[in-house]
């Protein structure tokens, strides 16, 4: 079950990092906008006893592109952005980027722009692909959108539930991607779990960082 597990979450990685450079937002980040997305993005401290964090894998600064999902961002401009570690425990696996952009209509601009049922479809299509290698097969069975309290002024949540098989062995898990914006910033959690999803404490970790914007 680990080595699915880990098939699995290389296969988000992968998700995450399939960025199209020529239609992400104009990069004129300074320090004061750097040190506020660090501010907002999970830390060690938000975890309890059992947490592994390493240096993130993931990229800022972009939303995964496909042929049905390319948002054209380059008329924006992007002031400083942040990634947390990857934070793993067991089967479980949480990560969290943030970004600022120029002005707030520029936020709002990219989120209107971004944050859209394509979105899901675009990171399932990805996800799948990288987390079919080795011997697993990983299936993307549905997506939607995930019911979650207003947390911030822009609140979003999906839901992509897959299956991973190896050989007799299947596991069923989720990906809960849930963004919360405000102002110029615009913060973004991943969640991967397997079984039952630990609604309870998502909602409790993006929580936090909405508190932080």
């Amino acid at each position: 079950m680990g080595r699915l597990a880990a098939v699995v979450i290389v296969g988000l990685v992968c998700a995450g990092a399939a960025l199209a450079a020529n239609k992400e937002p104009q990069k004129q980040h300074n320090a004061v906008d750097t040190a506020k997305a660090r501010s907002v993005v999970l830390s060690t401290t938000d975890f309890g006893v059992g947490w592994k964090a390493t240096p993130s894998n993931s990229s800022t600064g972009g939303a995964p592109r496909c042929k049905d999902f390319d948002p054209d961002e380059s008329d924006l401009v992007e002031t400083g952005t942040a990634d947390s570690p990857d934070f793993q425990k067991g089967l479980r696996y949480v990560s969290s980027s943030a970004g600022l952009y120029k002005t707030a209509a520029q936020a709002q601009t990219s989120w209107n722009r971004v944050v859209k049922p394509g979105l899901l479809r675009c990171l399932g299509s990805i996800f799948e692909k990288g987390a079919t290698t080795g011997g697993v097969t990983t299936k993307v069975i549905a997506t939607g959108t995930l019911p979650f309290p207003k947390l911030a002024p822009r609140t979003a949540a999906f839901r992509l539930t897959f299956s991973a098989t190896s050989q007799a062995v299947t596991l069923k898990g989720a990906v809960d991607l849930i963004l919360v914006g405000k102002g110029r910033i615009d913060a973004v959690m991943i969640s991967v779990s397997f079984g039952t999803p630990p609604l309870a404490d998502e909602r409790r970790l993006a929580a936090l960082m909405a508190h932080r914007l």
